[in-house]
């Protein structure tokens, strides 16, 4: 199933396949399902992935990548400050 799916469930164990495609959000919730184990298992061919292609594509490199995307959706609250700037700006 799909992290998105995982949600929510528990298992055994949880089997991960990470890509450069992962967000951090949906990794932790894959890498949160297993009472006994979760295992990933971390995609390092380009395919589609944001990975630059002049970087060597290694399991850290994918990781990274990974943690540093977030498919978090901003808030109304976050999303009108950051389109209209703080109600009060700073003195």
């Amino acid at each position: 199933m799909t992290g998105f799916r995982a949600q929510g469930v528990t298992t055994d164990t949880a089997h991960v396949l990470v890509t450069g495609q992962t967000s951090r959000e949906t990794l932790y919730v894959a890498m949160t399902r297993g009472r006994h184990a979760n295992t990933a298992y971390v995609a390092t061919d380009r395919g589609a992935d944001r990975l630059r292609p002049d970087q060597p594509a290694d399991a850290r490199t994918v990781l990274t990548q990974v943690l540093q995307t977030s498919g978090a959706e901003l808030s109304a609250h976050q999303a009108d400050t950051s389109a209209t700037g703080p109600a009060h700006p700073p003195l």
